[in-house]
């Protein structure tokens, strides 16, 4: 599913008007739309719509027309609008009752107000859609507390947002505190990235995308920003054919493991395992070998030094023995102290000439070093959780001079553009997990993983995820493919685990044995 941005729906509004389909014929078009997804919610009551000074507002207005048409109680809100616009007036005309609620609405209007949202079946949000600019204005925040209270009262109001539930940045999925909870969404053209990143996915309700007489313009593939389905995933996955062997589906080495963590390299292994590769060899520290085998037995194992963890003497054995893999993994359970810093300066010096996956410790050693940052080899993936992110955000400078420190949640109400100016700025692929993952590219196309589940909130599972990106990029997959179609792979797990375990008590072994019944899906 495309995705477009506020500021590109608006080009492509632009030049559609250019080409002959006028503003009009969409605000027309659009307005109906929304009718039909508030119509079948009236049984008695009143509509009452929301309707705001822009086109949001107007599409709100033909909605109110078109259900007056049908035969419904329309009442339209005016909120920073003339009653004698265009728009308004004709609705006035047709039957649909207005109510003029201006910043110093006097006390009848408000008692006006609340008496409408008391007898709505059905409350229409056509206030700002797109045009939202957070944090809301106190007088709007307060209009939308009382629709939220119908929408919580005795006659349970359903809401139709137009376009965006007001109060949800359409571009990054932020919400204002007060924004008002859809239970259906009808956007047009294409849905926007607020729609599919939270919290703005949960406030969007069920989302209807209608075309508004636009026409589709291509496959998924080819745009830059779109929403990853299952379609798309298995068309970028390495082909397993009939006659294959292990050298086929390749080998996957994973540098992982330390006294403290050993079982992070267990699950990358077996995930690696789970995902396909032909051999997986697990390159750590002799003090986790009896864990590792014990836990990983399909695995082979390099013995590295002495230590609790990597040091730098031991990247050149990881260096040779990346001439006979096909895929690196590096991270998972290293710790950040200084030997496993100096072991990734040492390997990252000369990097072996294999595609590479950083994760995890690997990641807070690059962030905590900007010259090391900036050895990471081109086309590498990253898959940082926010507070990784938030740490390589920081070193990479995308946060601005003066803006302070920045935490994971900051991460989280930018989650687009942070993966997008991380992957520009590193030349990687960056893998942005969490609810709502977005996987970008260095060349400024992002996929998001439209999917969020408790299952995956505990650890280990960053560490499956890395496992399996890495024997997606073993068995041939490119990059940018690995990335997407093991994130997608990973949050789908996930919901199959949930669907089984619940949301409480799933474990990341439990996502690791999910994964064969996502390949049976997707080869299905």
């Amino acid at each position: 599913m495309r995705l477009v941005t506020a500021a590109q729906m608006r080009a492509l509004e632009r030049a559609a008007d250019a080409a002959g389909l006028s503003y009009a014929q969409m605000m027309e078009l659009a307005g109906a739309a929304v009718a039909d997804a508030a119509w079948p919610w009236l049984a008695g009551g009143a509509a009452v719509v929301l309707c705001g000074p822009g086109n949001n507002g107007g599409d709100g207005l033909v909605a109110a027309l078109r259900l007056r048409e049908r035969g419904a109680d329309a009442r339209a809100v005016l909120w920073r609008r003339a009653p004698d616009d265009e728009r308004a007036a004709a609705a006035e005309a047709a039957g649909v009752l207005l109510l003029v609620v201006p910043p110093e609405a006097s006390g009848a209007a408000q008692d006006a107000l609340l008496e409408w949202l008391r007898e709505a079946d059905v409350i229409v949000d056509a206030l700002l859609g797109t045009g939202a600019r957070l944090p809301l204005a106190p007088e709007l925040a307060g209009l939308l507390g009382h629709a939220a209270a119908a929408r919580g009262g005795p006659r349970r109001s359903r809401v139709v947002a137009v376009d965006l539930p007001t109060g949800v940045d359409a571009d990054s999925g932020r919400a204002d505190p007060a924004a008002l909870p859809a239970d259906v969404t009808v956007t047009f053209a294409f849905a926007k990235p607020g729609h599919v990143l939270p919290p703005g996915a949960a406030l969007s309700g069920r989302l209807v995308v209608d075309p508004i007489g636009m026409a589709a313009d291509g496959s998924d593939r080819a745009h830059p920003l779109a929403v990853a389905t299952a379609a798309e995933v298995a068309q970028r996955l390495p082909a397993r054919p009939a006659d294959g062997h292990k050298g086929t589906f390749g080998t996957v080495l994973i540098v992982a493991g330390s006294l403290p963590y050993s079982g992070a390299a267990a699950l990358a292994a077996a995930a690696a395992v789970r995902a396909g590769a032909g051999l997986v060899t697990v390159a750590a520290p002799r003090c986790v070998h009896a864990a590792l085998a014990a836990h990983a037995p399909e695995a082979t194992f390099l013995a590295l030094g002495d230590g609790d963890t990597v040091t730098a003497g031991d990247a050149r054995a990881v260096r040779r023995a990346a001439q006979t893999a096909d895929a690196l993994l590096v991270g998972p359970g290293l710790t950040a102290g200084a030997e496993a810093a100096a072991f990734l300066q040492a390997l990252l010096a000369e990097p072996p000439a294999r595609p590479m996956v950083l994760d995890a410790d690997a990641l807070n050693l690059l962030a905590a070093d900007p010259a090391l940052l900036a050895r990471v080899p081109p086309g590498a993936i990253l898959t940082p959780h926010p507070g990784e992110m938030a740490r390589l955000a920081a070193a990479l400078g995308l946060w601005g001079s003066g803006a302070g420190d920045q935490d994971a949640a900051a991460v989280g109400a930018d989650r687009l553009r942070i993966a997008l100016a991380a992957a520009a700025r590193t030349g990687a692929v960056v893998v942005l997990k969490g609810a709502g993952t977005v996987v970008a590219s260095p060349e400024g196309a992002a996929r998001i993983v439209a999917a969020a589940t408790p299952a995956l909130a505990t650890a280990g599972t960053g560490d499956v995820l890395a496992g399996v990106t890495a024997a997606l990029l073993a068995g041939g997959a490119g990059a940018w493919d690995a990335a997407v179609a093991a994130a997608w792979v990973h949050a789908t797990a996930g919901q199959i685990v949930e669907g089984h375990v619940g949301t409480r008590g799933a474990r990341a072994r439990d996502v690791v044995e999910a994964l064969p019944a996502v390949w049976r899906m997707l080869d299905g």
